[in-house]
């Protein structure tokens, strides 16, 4: 299944402070395993989760399956921000139809709407969200737990009516969920977007 394979292809986005900006960069690793690839401008900046992410996922009663893991980092202002994996699940059996109908050419055009609401779901959940909100914790691990909940509910609330719209619009099932174990925040220094910048002075990989 070379269209919207298993995780052989990882799309990564990243938002500007202000402008919404694509960086023009997939690799491709050729082994079957979920594992993230990364390029060398992100691969000490993002954590590698220590888990693997979930093949699957329940949607409506659907089983979709992980076709993509995408990264992503926004800032909020010069001080706060996040950035991490963000898990594209999609239903099999749609794909198998709308290929049969459509072609895979079809795909190309549903990753590029699905990474643009992705973007913009993305910043909006970081502008919204209030990263002082856990002064008063002193658990470490308690304020990533809180960040993560609150985080996760700002981007799914954000992203969910362009879902629907492009479910409607395409016939194919999809869910994009963050990766908990990948999301960093930063509330002293913002660098999410650091590694688009450096993208941009890189030569482009051959997109998706």
């Amino acid at each position: 299944m070379h269209y919207l394979p298993p995780v052989k292809n990882v799309a990564k986005f990243m938002v500007g402070l202000s402008l919404l900006t694509l960086a023009a960069c997939s690799t491709v690793q050729t082994s079957e395993s979920p594992n993230v690839s990364v390029d060398k401008t992100l691969i000490n900046k993002v954590p590698r989760a220590e888990e693997e992410p979930p093949m699957t996922s329940l949607k409506s009663g659907k089983e979709l399956k992980l076709v993509r893991i995408m990264e992503g980092g926004a800032c909020k202002n010069e001080q706060e921000g996040a950035k991490g994996g963000f898990l594209l699940y999609a239903a099999e059996k749609d794909i198998e139809r709308i290929k049969a109908a459509r072609g895979a050419k079809a795909f190309a055009e549903f990753e590029k709407t699905i990474t643009d609401f992705s973007l913009v779901a993305l910043q909006t959940a970081v502008t919204k969200m209030n990263f002082s909100i856990d002064a008063s914790i002193v658990d470490p691990k308690k304020i990533q737990q809180n960040r993560v909940q609150q985080f996760t509910l700002l981007f799914q609330k954000a992203i969910a009516p362009s879902i629907t719209h492009f479910q409607t619009d395409s016939t194919l099932t999809i869910d994009v969920q963050p990766f908990a174990s990948e999301l960093v925040f930063y509330q002293h220094d913002c660098e999410a977007t650091k590694g688009a910048l450096e993208n941009e002075q890189e030569t482009p990989a051959e997109s998706i």
